[in-house]
């Protein structure tokens, strides 16, 4: 941990050799110190050259992970990511860090991506596969309508197939059942999905992190909180935190603690909850639950437009407080931040033509 002597053997070397291993470790020892300024000016220079710009991005991540700017963290490594799609652990880096900040798509396209670029190479395995099918659950449960429906048949017809290849290993029956008890839930056959999770109830957590996760998430959906702390908590002992995926998979985990605490339903179900207090107009109500599902799926523009639908019938009824507020950015962040529909926009434009006079009135 001796930056500022680093700092001082790479500037010396940088003066004979513009090798760039040695800026980057310059670059390193910059970020170490918070010497932003001039990490900067150097980094920027480096992710314009060929040899240096990956693990100029890598640093850069390293840095921001190791700061908890998460977000920064996860923009970073999207960009070396679409640059170089093929890179597994790059891909690995983008789907944790998706997960950590909610990006319900992101995490799909990393693992579909990770799946697809490890075929037939020495890192291809059945559970690539799976994550991507898992991943594309978690979507679901974050959308409504037809768009649910169809990314819900193409998983399907993906289970089918992985069913057919993989199904009849013991150890694959587990994972599979705990996703059928998933899709069934997410269909609202409760009892159905109660009935295949009753043979899996163990809180015991698995030599597989991802498998345990989607347990995890099975007894949540299900209603079984305490069985989801109790196994969250016990996959939380195994992981090493030294790392930067560690690190990134601690931060995970301890957010997913605190939110299947706090909150107890998918943001497809909030969001249904939400509906039926808007239509009995109940826009209280309605805002906390959409609230929340936000909290849980803040990429969701659909999800966005809901809140302030709601919030242009609940601004003459109350008066707007700071949470209100921050919601109103938040909703704004995420519709600016996505190309929307014509119908998207159309009732954005509506929704904020109505609050955006009545804040201004109150002012």
């Amino acid at each position: 941990m001796e930056y500022r002597q680093a700092e001082t053997f790479y500037k010396n070397l940088a003066e004979q050799y513009n090798y760039g291993w040695v800026q980057v470790n310059l670059a390193r020892s910059l970020l170490k110190q918070d010497k932003m300024t001039e990490a900067i000016a150097l980094t920027d220079q480096l992710l314009e050259r060929d040899d240096t710009r990956f693990n100029t991005y890598d640093a850069l991540a390293e840095y921001y992970i190791e700061k908890e700017d998460y977000e920064k963290g996860y923009e970073i490594i999207q960009e070396a990511t679409k640059l170089a799609p093929r890179n597994l652990d790059r891909n690995k880096k983008s789907w944790n860090l998706a997960r950590l900040n909610h990006d319900k798509k992101g995490q799909y396209v990393a693992t579909m991506n990770m799946a697809k670029h490890a075929k037939n190479t020495i890192h291809d395995s059945p559970d690539l596969t799976l994550n991507v099918i898992r991943s594309s659950i978690d979507l679901a449960a974050s959308m409504n309508g037809e768009e649910a429906n169809r990314l819900m048949i193409k998983t399907e017809r993906e289970i089918s197939a992985f069913t057919k290849a993989h199904g009849s290993d013991s150890p694959t029956k587990e994972k599979l059942a705990v996703i059928d008890a998933r899709i069934l839930n997410l269909k609202s056959d409760k009892k159905g999905a109660e009935e295949i999770i009753q043979d899996y109830m163990s809180t015991h957590a698995t030599s597989s992190i991802e498998d345990g996760l989607d347990k995890i998430k099975a007894f949540h959906e299900m209603g079984y909180w305490e069985e989801s702390i109790k196994l969250l908590d016990n996959i939380k002992i195994k992981i090493e935190g030294d790392s930067f995926l560690g690190q990134v998979l601690n931060e995970y985990l301890d957010q997913e603690s605190k939110e299947r605490s706090d909150i107890h339903y998918s943001p497809k179900e909030l969001g249904e909850m939400a509906s039926s207090h808007y239509k009995n107009k109940r826009y209280e109500p309605a805002f906390e639950l959409l609230a929340q599902a936000h909290t849980l799926a803040p990429k969701n523009p659909n999800m966005a437009l809901s809140i302030l639908k709601v919030m242009a019938k609940l601004i003459d009824e109350i008066s707007f407080e700071a949470t209100h507020m921050s919601y109103l950015k938040k909703c704004r962040e995420t519709l600016d931040s996505v190309a929307l529909s014509p119908i998207q926009q159309k009732k954005m434009t509506e929704y904020l033509s109505i609050i955006e006079p009545r804040l201004e009135q109150s002012a």
